[in-house]
């Protein structure tokens, strides 16, 4: 990462010309076991899973997060015993690890909410595969226990002998949520249309199956942040779409992107959504949504959305991230994180920080960000399971310096991409 003293305008451009590939996303027990060609692990995917078992038996996101443990450990359990049943002469011993697995599960299942709104797309879908998977190979798990979370969630029916796994939504949306993260980042439309042009023309023929759940909405969202970013890089906007979004199961934060294309069209659904907007904050002060754990990224998003259109959604937002912020300059829900950071900044940044006290704030976060020498991402993001999407985190930290340059420009700083030393 280079110094923000250098514009980032040319890392931005760089980070757009990169084509989106699976490996920009960390790898997970679940996405290896879903990924099987042949049907069972090689030596090198055996040993990895080993390797990345949790000490407490569980695999999955370095946060804790029911759902995404259970899944990612159900199919590592599954996997690894059913590769050690057709070749039991060869390869390690992977009985301790399966047996500390299944220990593990029979406490964690219990903790699945059903009622969770950030629980992943398809998730009782998979469960009940993964399930069916552990029934033949007669895995000593709590089957009564699960049969009404598979019945009343899953979302399509399953064929007896059903062993599909699909990866889930999120994941094959990255350059979506790349151009969505430097759009709300105030990057000029100019450098993205190319990009957003390249993901299509829009239809509303997917809006028949946003049922509610994060499952249902996937589709929703993904057409409200298209039609944003199509309307923020000056391309067509089909208003027909939008107006179909309002009855759609779609979260009011991206749904205001897409309302505000045209907002004297929309003016009433504008004003209901900002009130919905209000409603959902917690304690008046953060937002929460279903495809990410941490409450910065949404807080984020609500205020970039909101900003010029409604300066009272922000509530308590500057207290909380301000009382939020860690003594290294860091903000994070399980220590601090480049990425929680850089919302956090560009957060703070959306609110113009006129006070000594913000803006040293943003200095130090943005110190952070600078200090940051490629550690390990956690997974903050929410699809088939946890996951960290690398481009869309590298464009929040080049997001959060590209509106900090700018900031300090208004500023009247003599560089616009100085940085403002902490303390000053």
């Amino acid at each position: 990462m280079s110094s923000h003293q250098d514009c980032p305008e040319p890392a931005i451009q760089r980070l757009l010309a990169e084509p989106a590939m699976p490996e920009h996303t960390t790898s997970s027990a679940f996405r290896t076991v879903a990924a099987l060609t042949d049907g069972h692990l090689d030596p090198l995917q055996t040993g990895w899973l080993l390797d990345t078992q949790h000490r407490h038996g569980s695999w999955g996101g370095a946060i804790p997060f029911a759902p995404d443990r259970c899944l990612n450990t159900l199919a590592a359990v599954v996997a690894l015993t059913e590769a050690d049943r057709a070749d039991p002469d060869d390869g390690p011993d992977v009985l301790p690890a399966t047996h500390a697995g299944v220990a593990y599960l029979w406490n964690a299942l219990s903790g699945v909410r059903e009622d969770d709104p950030r629980r992943p797309p398809h998730f009782a879908t998979h469960l009940s595969i993964l399930l069916h998977r552990a029934r033949e190979l007669n895995l000593p798990l709590p089957y009564p226990n699960l049969a009404d979370l598979v019945a009343t969630h899953c979302e399509k029916p399953l064929a007896p002998n059903d062993s599909s796994l699909c990866l889930g939504t999120v994941e094959e949306l990255e350059t979506l949520w790349t151009a969505l993260t430097l759009a709300r980042s105030e990057v000029p439309g100019e450098l993205l249309r190319q990009s957003v042009a390249a993901l299509g023309v829009p239809s509303g023929d997917g809006l028949a199956n946003t049922s509610a759940g994060a499952g249902g909405g996937a589709e929703a969202d993904r057409l409200a942040i298209l039609l944003a970013l199509r309307g923020y890089c000056g391309l067509p906007v089909d208003q027909d779409l939008i107006g179909l979004l309002t009855s759609s199961d779609v979260d009011p934060i991206h749904l205001i992107g897409a309302l505000a294309t045209d907002p004297g069209r929309h003016s009433a659904a504008l004003a209901d959504v900002l009130g919905q907007l209000r409603d959902h904050r917690s304690e008046s002060a953060y937002w929460q949504h279903r495809w990410h754990l941490s409450p910065y990224h949404a807080t984020w998003l609500a205020l970039a959305a909101a900003d010029g259109l409604d300066d009272g959604v922000r509530g308590d937002a500057v207290d909380w991230l301000m009382s939020t912020q860690r003594a290294d300059g860091s903000w994070g829900v399980g220590g601090g994180t480049v990425e929680e950071t850089a919302y956090a900044v560009s957060s703070l940044l959306a609110m113009a920080p006129g006070s000594l006290v913000m803006r040293q704030a943003v200095a130090m976060g943005m110190d952070h960000l600078e200090a940051w020498r490629n550690e390990p991402w956690p997974e903050l993001w929410v699809g088939a399971v946890l996951f960290a999407p690398r481009r869309v985190v590298r464009a929040a930290v080049l997001g959060a310096r590209y509106r900090y340059s700018r900031w300090l420009g208004e500023q009247g700083a003599e560089h616009s991409c100085e940085v403002l030393p902490a303390g000053q």
